[in-house]
């Protein structure tokens, strides 16, 4: 009599699963976490893609979970990261928290059973797949994407006075968006008001305005390391 393999297939299926979202979780906390560090309020963490299974407002920021272990996105309510410092620490972030998931899965598997260590090293690979973000530096053809390695190059690639450039595009993108809300030119603290009221809250879908200009990009959709353009 031939054995049921679909338990075992079962298993691994489920273990495939949940190692590739603990991967994009990993990542996009790593994303986050130097945002705040840095200064840069988090508005939504998005893991997967597809059927919404799980969501909560944590303080500033909507956790949203996902089915599909497709993708991961880590939105701001500002505009993104003008500093370069920051922008490079953002970046870096998603796979620093991989390293980090890394190292607490070899300490964990110290010691496991055997069975248990088989089992951790499913998120161990899941996680080194975390990685190849940041050594990608294409867009992706797929999606058309920029990778965080992308992203970074481009960080690192900016000519001097890129930051000051940026926050110079992002405040002519709030005096065309709210042209009759008020005078012409817009003071750098109104801006980032009016910023704050077009962006809304955390339950807001970061999705629901695309920009309409190229230069409004700044102002009508909050960034992650992959909808904005990178350093001029």
């Amino acid at each position: 009599m031939a054995r049921d393999r679909r338990p075992a297939r079962l298993r691994v299926a489920l273990l495939v699963w949940a190692s590739l979202h603990a991967m994009l979780a990993a990542h996009e906390a790593g994303h986050a976490a130097a945002a705040w560090l840095t200064g840069y309020p988090v508005r939504l963490v998005e893991v997967g893609s597809g059927y919404v299974l799980f969501q909560a407002v944590v303080g500033l920021t909507l956790i949203r979970w996902r089915l599909l272990p497709g993708r991961g996105a880590t939105f701001l309510y500002r505009p993104f990261l003008l500093r370069r410092r920051a922008r490079i620490a953002f970046l870096i972030g998603g796979c620093a928290a991989n390293v980090l998931a890394i190292v607490g899965l070899f300490v964990a598997m110290d010691g496991a059973s055997e069975q248990v260590r088989g089992y951790l090293l499913f998120f161990v690979v899941g996680q080194f797949l975390g990685l190849f973000e940041l050594l990608s530096v294409r867009p992706s053809r797929l999606t058309g994407l920029t990778p965080d390695g992308g992203a970074l190059l481009a960080a690192f690639r900016a000519r001097p006075g890129w930051d000051r450039a940026l926050i110079r595009d992002y405040f002519a993108g709030i005096r065309r968006g709210y042209r009759g809300a008020g005078p012409e030119r817009a003071t750098r603290l109104s801006a980032v008001a009016l910023h704050a009221v077009h962006v809304g809250g955390p339950d807001r879908d970061p999705d629901a305005t695309e920009p309409q200009e190229p230069g409004d990009r700044y102002l009508s959709r909050a960034c992650t390391p992959h909808c904005c353009g990178e350093g001029r």
